[in-house]
């Protein structure tokens, strides 16, 4: 059964979808429409980090006008004699600072970043909401951890030694597969004695 998540941010939005050996990717916004599958061979689920970042000339000028519209608004001899030109300033500072910030939140990224050999998958960490992302997440390893180990946690008689002794150490140091699984696999491939086929690492 395929699992799904949906993402919207401004005007760009994205479906992931979890299906049986592969991860389904599209991706809309105001330009372009495409979709790609990323196979779950290519994911790299054990190397998932955080990004947190702003633009920073967004920033910038929201502090620019942030700073320069509270020195004014507390600044006593602004008030002394004719105040009348002073509303004008401080309006406009008011309203740099407020749109900046708004663009400011909306550039704001926290995103969730998966490595793979064919580049990187973007999530958005909050939408819709941090425990559904978080929810999808846990599905796609599970997902990947599962087909990986069913298909090369095996032992076959006609495959090279050393292929499935590779395979055997990649589904280790990924955690797919127990230290005793692991040796348990080794006795079994060097006394020639087969589980079951299946396609070669």
């Amino acid at each position: 059964m395929d699992y799904t998540l949906s993402q919207k941010r401004i005007f760009k939005s994205q479906v992931l979808t979890i299906e049986k050996d592969k991860l389904k990717i599209s991706i809309k916004d105001l330009n372009s429409s495409q979709t790609f599958y990323m196979l779950f061979e290519e994911i790299d689920i054990t190397k998932i980090r955080n990004e947190k970042k702003f633009e920073i000339i967004f920033l910038s000028i929201s502090l620019f006008f942030g700073l320069f519209f509270f020195i004014n608004l507390f600044n006593p001899s602004n008030y002394e004699g004719d105040s009348t030109t002073l509303i004008p300033v401080l309006i406009f500072l008011l309203s740099g600072f407020l749109c900046s910030s708004f663009i400011t939140f909306l550039y704001y990224r926290n995103n969730i970043i998966i490595p793979s050999t064919s580049g990187v998958i973007v999530l958005y960490k909050n939408i819709p909401d941090e425990k559904t992302v978080d929810n999808f997440l846990t599905i796609l390893k599970e997902s990947i951890n599962h087909f990986l180990k069913e298909k090369y946690a095996k032992v076959d008689i006609d495959l090279p030694k050393e292929q499935q002794f590779n395979a055997y150490n990649y589904l280790r140091e990924r955690d797919i597969i127990s230290e005793d699984e692991y040796q348990n696999l080794k006795k079994k491939l060097k006394s020639g004695k087969e589980d079951f086929k299946s396609i070669g690492f």
